[in-house]
Protein backbone atom coordinates (compact mmCIF):
# COMPACT_ATOMS: atom_id res chain seq x y z
CA UNK A 1 0.00 0.00 0.00
CA UNK A 2 1.31 3.46 -0.88
CA UNK A 3 -0.21 6.95 -0.54
CA UNK A 4 1.33 10.27 -1.50
CA UNK A 5 0.00 13.74 -0.74
CA UNK A 6 0.95 14.73 -4.28
CA UNK A 7 -2.00 13.05 -5.97
CA UNK A 8 -4.52 14.11 -8.59
CA UNK A 9 -7.39 14.62 -6.13
CA UNK A 10 -5.41 17.08 -3.99
CA UNK A 11 -4.21 18.96 -7.05
CA UNK A 12 -7.77 19.26 -8.40
CA UNK A 13 -8.89 20.59 -5.01
CA UNK A 14 -6.11 23.20 -5.07
CA UNK A 15 -7.14 24.37 -8.54
CA UNK A 16 -10.82 24.50 -7.53
CA UNK A 17 -9.98 26.54 -4.42
CA UNK A 18 -7.84 28.95 -6.46
CA UNK A 19 -10.71 29.43 -8.93
CA UNK A 20 -13.17 29.99 -6.09
CA UNK A 21 -10.84 32.60 -4.56
CA UNK A 22 -10.33 34.32 -7.91
CA UNK A 23 -14.07 34.50 -8.60
CA UNK A 24 -14.70 35.70 -5.05
CA UNK A 25 -12.13 38.47 -5.36
CA UNK A 26 -13.39 39.54 -8.79
CA UNK A 27 -17.03 39.68 -7.69
CA UNK A 28 -16.38 41.26 -4.29
CA UNK A 29 -17.27 38.37 -2.00
CA UNK A 30 -17.28 39.23 1.72
CA UNK A 31 -13.93 38.73 3.43
CA UNK A 32 -15.31 36.05 5.73
CA UNK A 33 -16.22 33.86 2.74
CA UNK A 34 -12.75 34.26 1.31
CA UNK A 35 -11.16 33.34 4.66
CA UNK A 36 -13.21 30.14 4.73
CA UNK A 37 -11.33 29.09 1.58
CA UNK A 38 -7.95 30.76 2.19
CA UNK A 39 -7.14 28.97 5.44
CA UNK A 40 -7.70 25.41 4.11
CA UNK A 41 -6.08 26.40 0.80
CA UNK A 42 -2.73 27.16 2.44
CA UNK A 43 -2.95 23.99 4.55
CA UNK A 44 -3.56 21.88 1.45
CA UNK A 45 -0.88 23.76 -0.48
CA UNK A 46 1.70 22.90 2.20
CA UNK A 47 0.49 19.28 2.33
CA UNK A 48 0.91 18.86 -1.43
CA UNK A 49 4.20 20.78 -1.56
CA UNK A 50 5.72 18.71 1.28
CA UNK A 51 5.07 15.49 -0.64
CA UNK A 52 4.27 13.43 2.44
CA UNK A 53 4.16 9.69 1.77
CA UNK A 54 2.67 6.80 3.69
CA UNK A 55 3.29 3.14 2.93
CA UNK A 56 2.97 -0.40 4.22
CA UNK A 57 4.88 -3.28 2.69
CA UNK A 58 4.75 -6.94 3.62
CA UNK A 59 7.71 -8.86 2.22
CA UNK A 60 8.75 -12.49 2.64
CA UNK A 61 10.78 -11.59 5.72
CA UNK A 62 9.32 -8.43 7.28
CA UNK A 63 6.48 -5.96 7.56
CA UNK A 64 7.61 -2.36 7.05
CA UNK A 65 5.73 0.92 7.26
CA UNK A 66 6.54 4.57 6.73
CA UNK A 67 4.62 7.69 7.73
CA UNK A 68 6.33 10.85 6.54
CA UNK A 69 9.84 10.79 8.00
CA UNK A 70 9.07 8.05 10.53
CA UNK A 71 9.48 4.41 9.63
CA UNK A 72 9.54 1.09 11.40
CA UNK A 73 9.58 -2.62 10.65
CA UNK A 74 9.29 -6.01 12.25
CA UNK A 75 10.63 -9.35 11.05
CA UNK A 76 7.81 -11.81 10.32
CA UNK A 77 9.59 -14.42 12.47
CA UNK A 78 9.36 -12.03 15.47
CA UNK A 79 5.62 -11.34 15.14
CA UNK A 80 3.26 -13.18 17.47
CA UNK A 81 0.10 -11.64 16.03
CA UNK A 82 -1.43 -8.47 14.65
CA UNK A 83 -4.23 -6.95 16.72
CA UNK A 84 -6.82 -4.90 14.86
CA UNK A 85 -9.20 -2.80 16.93
CA UNK A 86 -12.17 -1.40 15.04
CA UNK A 87 -13.70 1.83 16.30
CA UNK A 88 -16.78 3.55 14.91
CA UNK A 89 -14.89 5.56 12.31
CA UNK A 90 -11.31 4.26 12.40
CA UNK A 91 -9.14 1.31 13.29
CA UNK A 92 -5.98 0.71 15.28
CA UNK A 93 -3.42 -1.82 14.07
CA UNK A 94 -0.83 -3.11 16.54
CA UNK A 95 1.96 -5.52 15.62
CA UNK A 96 2.57 -7.60 18.75
CA UNK A 97 6.01 -9.19 18.93
CA UNK A 98 6.93 -12.46 20.61
CA UNK A 99 8.80 -10.42 23.23
CA UNK A 100 5.49 -8.83 24.25
CA UNK A 101 6.32 -5.43 22.76
CA UNK A 102 3.67 -3.79 20.64
CA UNK A 103 4.26 -1.53 17.63
CA UNK A 104 1.41 0.76 16.52
CA UNK A 105 1.07 1.17 12.76
CA UNK A 106 -0.04 4.73 11.92
CA UNK A 107 -3.54 4.77 10.43
CA UNK A 108 -2.41 6.53 7.25
CA UNK A 109 -0.08 3.62 6.44
CA UNK A 110 -2.54 0.84 5.75
CA UNK A 111 -5.35 0.24 3.24
CA UNK A 112 -8.91 -0.75 4.07
CA UNK A 113 -8.97 -3.21 6.95
CA UNK A 114 -10.42 -6.02 4.81
CA UNK A 115 -7.48 -5.77 2.38
CA UNK A 116 -4.98 -5.60 5.24
CA UNK A 117 -6.44 -8.69 6.91
CA UNK A 118 -6.33 -10.62 3.63
CA UNK A 119 -2.69 -9.66 3.03
CA UNK A 120 -1.68 -10.62 6.57
CA UNK A 121 -3.47 -13.96 6.43
CA UNK A 122 -1.89 -14.64 3.04
CA UNK A 123 1.51 -14.37 4.78
CA UNK A 124 0.19 -16.67 7.57
CA UNK A 125 0.27 -13.92 10.18
CA UNK A 126 -2.27 -14.41 12.98
CA UNK A 127 -4.85 -11.59 13.01
CA UNK A 128 -6.81 -10.89 16.20
CA UNK A 129 -9.90 -8.69 16.06
CA UNK A 130 -10.31 -6.75 19.28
Amino acid sequence: YHYSSQNAFNLVCLVAMMLFLLVGILFGAPLIWLLVVVVPFFGLLWYVWAGIEFSLQITKSAICWRAGRDSSSAALADIEHVKITDWNDSSDVDVVLKTGASLRVPSQCYPKISKLKAALRERLIVVIDA
